[in-house]
């Protein structure tokens, strides 16, 4: 991917600083190309200058001919920085993006991706959620209640993670018990395998609820010891899932994600039992590290799956060789791409790891941190 980073950053370049209007054609074509963590990291260094002068082009280019505008906008909006400065430059662009979304079928089919992804992560404190948001929830959560499925529910989890987190409260209760159901067959007719994500959407989406562990589908991940050891094996091996090359980058470190906050709904001292609870724990535990050695998942994956592993396996029981590769990442978090989305993660788990790291990287960290430039 490093030779599509350099041509990409070099056309947005060439864009950015462009006397006049110039064609995103090239552009396009070399987002069909590039990962999400390539666009983010394209986008990340540039100046906050650049980057409205980026959206603005981008948005006046909405209203000529040529069908490629739209793609460019989506995968631009990948990159939290362009997203905003869209945003606060057009405050009612996503109202309208919305409104248009909520009137038919043909323009929900074709605006619902971009929508989802606006709304995937919190807007800038100036841009109110606008009021046709409502109306588009509703039809997605309608769509996921209809037929629950991977392609249905992952839009659910990313809107209640992001912008929408307010607006299950505003469904129906019979809705709203409805769905819990929908989850509960989910939850009790998948466990991993090539249903590892859908399971992973619809624990996400379990947790959104003010009090999980007192809904339907929450005791059936937490209702008893005997669940919660199902709970912590299920969520273990679809984290090992997440890790092979089937899953897009950007849903396996959400799915990764929400395995540990899955843990955090469970004891550490239930979590300590739980190796010695049946052999098929006790298996998967010990070649856990193996696997996480071994994989050829994305840096940014590899990352989330070592903090599940600190909550999974414990201070007592990490092994010196994940807890250097955990080390790696510490004195590395550019290579994430984005690194302020990692706060969370690193917030659980760096206290998990901190009594193995060694010394010399705590200095290192506080010369990097002191002395940036250096």
């Amino acid at each position: 991917m490093a030779d599509i980073g350099a041509a990409l950053s070099t056309e947005l370049t060439r864009i950015i600083e462009c006397p006049y209007p110039a064609s995103l054609s090239g552009l396009a074509k070399l987002l069909t190309r590039a990962n999400v963590s390539t666009i983010r990291a394209c986008i990340h260094d540039r100046s906050r200058c650049a980057v409205s002068k980026l959206a603005t082009i981008v948005y006046n280019a909405l209203s000529l001919p040529g069908d490629y505008t739209m793609p460019v906008l989506h995968g631009l909006c990948h990159a939290l920085e362009f997203r905003d400065e869209l945003l606060l430059l057009k405050p009612g662009f996503l109202n309208g993006l919305l409104s248009k979304a909520n009137s038919s079928l043909q323009n929900f089919e074709h605006s619902a991706g971009l929508c989802v992804l606006i709304l995937s992560r919190p807007l800038p404190e100036a841009i109110p959620l606008p009021a046709a948001a409502q109306i588009f929830f509703l039809n997605v959560f309608k769509n996921a209640n209809q037929n629950p499925n991977v392609d249905t529910l992952k839009p659910v989890y990313y809107m209640l993670n992001g912008a929408c987190g307010q607006l299950r409260s505003l469904l129906p209760g019979g809705a709203q018990r409805e769905f819990d159901s929908q989850l509960c067959s989910t939850l009790s007719s998948n466990t991993a395998g090539n249903a590892s994500m859908l399971v992973l959407w619809t624990c996400g989406i379990v947790l959104f609820a003010e009090h999980p562990e007192a809904t339907p589908s929450g005791q059936k991940l937490f209702g008893s010891t005997k669940k919660l050891y199902k709970t912590i094996y299920i969520t273990a091996l679809n984290v090992l899932w997440a890790l092979r090359d089937e899953v897009v980058d950007d849903d396996a470190v959400e799915g990764i994600r929400i395995a540990s906050k899955v843990l955090q709904f469970i004891g550490q001292d239930v979590r300590d039992r739980w190796p010695k609870s049946d052999h098929l724990s006790e298996k998967l535990f010990e070649r856990f590290p193996s696997k996480l050695e071994g994989s050829g998942a994305s840096q940014p994956i590899l990352f989330e799956a070592l903090c599940f592993y600190a909550m999974l396996a414990g201070p007592k029981h990490l092994p010196r060789e994940v807890v250097a590769r955990y080390e790696q990442f510490l004195l590395d978090l550019a290579c994430l791409a984005d690194p302020s989305s990692v706060a969370v993660s690193l917030s659980v788990s760096l206290p998990i790891y901190a009594a193995h790291i060694q010394e010399s990287t705590v200095r290192t960290l506080l010369s990097n941190i002191l002395e940036p430039d250096r």
